[in-house]
This record gives structure tokens, C-alpha cells and sequence, in this order.
């Protein structure tokens, strides 16, 4: 009794040094549709399958997680995985437009989503692109609206552009295998019913 009573006692100690100190984990991201009223930045990437436009104002790697895994994550996922950055002048990732080439190779079985970003007054857009996908045209999705610059020009221009490969899932791996196995074992199991009757 004195140990489950003493358990109790810790576990309410932690609660509440949670509740005074605060929670350390990572705060959710919100997103809005890269389609409105009065503008439509969803074409603005060549190769694009899908858009958004989330609340974060930097796209952090330094953090755990990254900020494009923070919950609940781009496009659905919080298995994304840094995969380069483009930014500078001849890197065609920066300005109003360009053509940015991927640097890394295109691995089979990822989806690969561009992330682009900009500073003041506006926040991360990201591009889910099409499978295969290994270089973008692109125009800047900094306009104006759906960000608002407060009289400022219509638009801004891209710092950098980051690309991200999502990581598979352990359990859709698993969940794939298992759908697998079942089906060979089902496929097997109807063969030998078929081969009774035919005896029979």
C-alpha cells in the first residue's frame, strides 16, 4: 500500500511541476488552403500535386521535431526528412520566380514536398510535389493576398526553398506486410480448396 501510495505521490509531483513550468513539447501547426477569395497561389509550382500555407514563420532543422513535423505535420505527416536547401543567387531558389534543380537524387517510395519561405509578414508555404519530381518552376507565393503587407507591394520574393522526402511509416510497412502475408496465405488456402474439389 505505503508503494502505490508513494507512486501516486511522485506521479502528482510531475503533474504539477507540468502545470507550473509548462509543457515542453512543440507547439501544433494550423494551415489554410492556398485557395481563397481573391487569390490562388495552389499553381504557383510547376509539378505540384497539392498546396498549404501553415502559421510558422521559420522552417527550423534544429528543433525536435523539425518544424514541418510539428503536429499535425504537412500535409498530414510528421515523418518528414530534410533533404536540401536552396537559397543564393544562382541557385535558382530565390527572388520573385526561378527554376530550382534538385541537387540530391529522387529516391523511389518517398513523397518529396517543397517548403518555401520568406521573413516578414508572411509564413511557410508548402508544394506536395508529383512523384518523380526533381526540379521546379516556380513564382513566388508571397502575394498579397492571401498574406497581408499592410500597403506594401503585392508581392515579396523567396529567401530560400527547402525540400523535405517523407519517411515511410513502421506500421504502414508493418500493416503492408501483414496485408501481404494475408493474402498469400488466403490465395494459398483457396488453391488447396480448389484442388479438394476437383479430387473430390
Amino acid at each position: 500500500m505505503k508503494k502505490v501510495l508513494s507512486t501516486l505521490m511522485a506521479g502528482s509531483a510531475v503533474a504539477a511541476t507540468s502545470i507550473v513550468f509548462g509543457s515542453t513539447e512543440a507547439m501544433a501547426l494550423s494551415f489554410t488552403s492556398c485557395v481563397g477569395e481573391g487569390y490562388d497561389i495552389s499553381g504557383s509550382v510547376s509539378g505540384a500535386v497539392d498546396c498549404t500555407i501553415s502559421d510558422a514563420e521559420q522552417d527550423f532543422l534544429n528543433t525536435d521535431p523539425i518544424t514541418v513535423n510539428e503536429t499535425p505535420g504537412f500535409f498530414g505527416s510528421t515523418n518528414w526528412e530534410f533533404v536540401e536547401r536552396g537559397e543564393g543567387a544562382g541557385s535558382g531558389a530565390e527572388g520573385a520566380s526561378g527554376t530550382y534543380n534538385f541537387v540530391e537524387d529522387l529516391m523511389e517510395g518517398y513523397q518529396y514536398m517543397a517548403v518555401f519561405k520568406d521573413g516578414n509578414g508572411t509564413t511557410l508555404v508548402g508544394y506536395l510535389l508529383e512523384t518523380g519530381t526533381d526540379s521546379i518552376t516556380w513564382e513566388t507565393p508571397f502575394l498579397n493576398p492571401p498574406f497581408d503587407f499592410n500597403g506594401a507591394p503585392n508581392g515579396k520574393d523567396v529567401s530560400h526553398i527547402s525540400i523535405y522526402k517523407s519517411v515511410p511509416e513502421p506500421l504502414t510497412i508493418l500493416g503492408a506486410g501483414a496485408a501481404i502475408s494475408f493474402g498469400t496465405a488466403f490465395k494459398r488456402k483457396l488453391g488447396l480448396a480448389k484442388n479438394n474439389d476437383k479430387k473430390a
